[in-house]
């Protein structure tokens, strides 16, 4: 049985799998599917590559009118290395819902996306998340939780 050693994961090895998953799900099934993230969400994760980090906040997500289940909305999370030293990150975020069950959106932190696919289950997204600025790859996984409506 082959072993993956943490952290040996290569970018292109994520982003075809993430690929891969999406082209497995197909497409949106109506207008209505971005209602299903709609609302306050809690936002805990980890960053792994690079550098350690835990990562905790909220996002705040609404359908986008019109378009099949796309949603948009705004971040607020707090970047906390082992060391203590903690960064906050605020912006935007942008996605759709794809098969009624796959969340795919990106955060966008400066002007750098960290491009998240998850899986939805009721009032719960997880998942992994990756981001590339300049030659720095980032990646981790993260878990949301809906704690409220909008």
């Amino acid at each position: 049985m082959a072993t993956m050693i943490r952290g040996s994961v290569t970018p292109r090895l994520l982003a075809l799998s993430l690929a891969m998953l999406l082209a497995a799900c197909g497409a949106t099934t109506g207008p209505d599917v971005a209602s299903a993230v709609a609302g306050t969400w809690t936002y805990t994760g980890t960053e792994e590559a690079p550098d350690p980090a835990t990562l905790s906040g909220t996002l705040s997500l609404h359908g986008v009118s019109g378009a099949d289940g796309a949603f948009e909305g705004t971040f607020t999370i707090l970047e906390q290395a082992p060391t203590g030293t903690a960064t906050p990150l605020a912006g935007t975020t942008a996605g759709n819902v794809i098969s009624d069950s796959i969340a795919d959106f990106d955060l966008i932190v400066g002007t750098v996306a960290r491009r998240h696919i998850g899986v939805l289950r009721g009032d719960s997204i997880s998942g992994s998340w990756a981001s590339m600025d300049g030659g720095t790859n980032e990646s981790g996984k993260f878990t949301m939780r809906r704690s409220g409506t909008s």
